[in-house]
């Protein structure tokens, strides 16, 4: 009797948790719309059980949405995947060639079999875009997700070609899998953000450059690597601040800096190569001075760009200067080995071989300096 009465209490227990999860999933959900719709209601119509991902289930939504132009609502249905901590807005049975959307339409879910890295490759090279061509896929690494050990983050390298202008390129991409179902991103619900943004291929210690090399000496015993954007915000408020604790400490921390021009700031990659340009002129300390000059200007007009830096900066920059081969070779070296890091955003810091995500490991070295 003590046994059942337990079994049940466990069973009541474990419903109200999912219950909770689900509630907080809705909220999430929720917060989605765009500048021309506001999400008002998400309702569970369906929920079925996925076989092959423990703990995880798929859910078929309905959305009622309102309109910001003239508020008219209108309702669509939609299927996610969650397992309480994590959703996916899609997922793809890769053994079995199937996404799991059919299930909502009487297609049965069936146990299949772990994938080989071989038939991964072979399904990503199917090209789906009639502009590109897929030349080559490689796995460049892989790592595990925190919030479900099952799902491992997989990183590759594409070889593009695009076909109007035969230009070939190397373009980084991700996905998801727990080495039969696939997806493309995964969010972390309670944080509000996708699981990317907490990981990172493994450290590649040639980016202990000495030509990065920007404060403190080569064999301190702490390195900092930097990857940064002199027009984002967040790296001018943070990054000064970076650049004085190391020009403090220079027997303690070693500070080697990436350019990585964002292409939502439309000067920056002008910055950019003319601080390189500066840089090899033998102007002193010019990355500093490009932070704390503070260029805000909102234009991809290179003359009215260098016009501002030469002013700011007291230098004579051209635009044939910017051009030249060896400053292009210099910055594109920067934008390349961003590529292999996956780096997303700026600032992105690495403490001593650790990609310091939420920033706790710079802190925990800023407050062992300043002892």
């Amino acid at each position: 009797m003590k046994s059942l009465m337990l079994k049940l209490l466990i069973l009541i227990v474990s419903s109200s948790f999912l219950l909770a999860n689900e509630k907080e999933l809705i909220e999430f959900l929720k917060q989605g719309g765009n500048s021309r719709f506001v999400i008002k209601d998400v309702k569970i119509e369906k929920k079925i059980p996925l076989i092959n991902a423990k703990g995880w289930s798929a859910y078929l939504l309905n959305y009622k949405f309102k309109s910001r132009d003239n508020n008219k609502t209108k309702e669509e249905q939609n299927v996610i995947y969650s397992n309480g901590k994590l959703v996916a807005f899609d997922m793809f049975n890769l053994s079995a060639k199937k996404n799991l959307i059919e299930l909502f339409i009487g297609k049965k879910d069936i146990k299949s079999k772990p994938f080989s890295n071989k038939e991964l490759l072979s399904f990503l090279k199917q090209n789906r875009n009639d502009k590109i061509v897929v030349n080559d896929i490689k796995i460049v690494g892989k790592k595990r997700v925190r919030e479900d050990k099952n799902w491992i983050a997989y990183y590759f390298l594409n070889k593009i070609k695009i076909k109007d202008s035969n230009k070939t390129i190397i373009q980084p991409s991700m996905l998801f899998s727990n080495s039969i179902l696939i997806s493309t991103q995964l969010f972390n619900i309670k944080k509000r953000r996708g699981v990317e943004r907490s990981l990172s291929p493994d450290f590649e210690p040639k980016l202990y450059n000495k030509q990065h090399l920007l404060y403190g000496e080569e064999n301190a015993p702490n390195k900092i690597v930097l990857f940064s954007d002199p027009q984002c915000p967040f790296c001018l408020d943070r990054v000064p601040f970076i650049f004085d604790l190391v020009k403090k400490n220079p027997k303690k921390v070693a500070l080697y800096y990436y350019h990585f021009p964002l292409n939502i700031h439309p000067a920056s990659k002008t910055i950019v190569k003319a601080t390189i340009v500066a840089k090899k002129r033998g102007v002193k300390d010019i990355i500093y001075k490009v932070y704390d000059a503070y260029l805000d200007i909102q234009s991809r007009d290179k003359k009215k760009i260098l016009k501002l830096f030469n002013e700011k900066l007291k230098t004579n920059i051209t635009i044939d200067d910017i051009k030249k081969p060896d400053i292009l070779k210099e910055y594109n070296e920067d934008i390349e080995m961003a590529k292999r890091m996956f780096v997303g955003g700026t600032p992105t810091l690495y403490i001593n071989g650790e990609y310091d995500y939420d920033g706790s490991r710079y802190r925990k070295l800023e407050k062992e300096l300043k002892k």
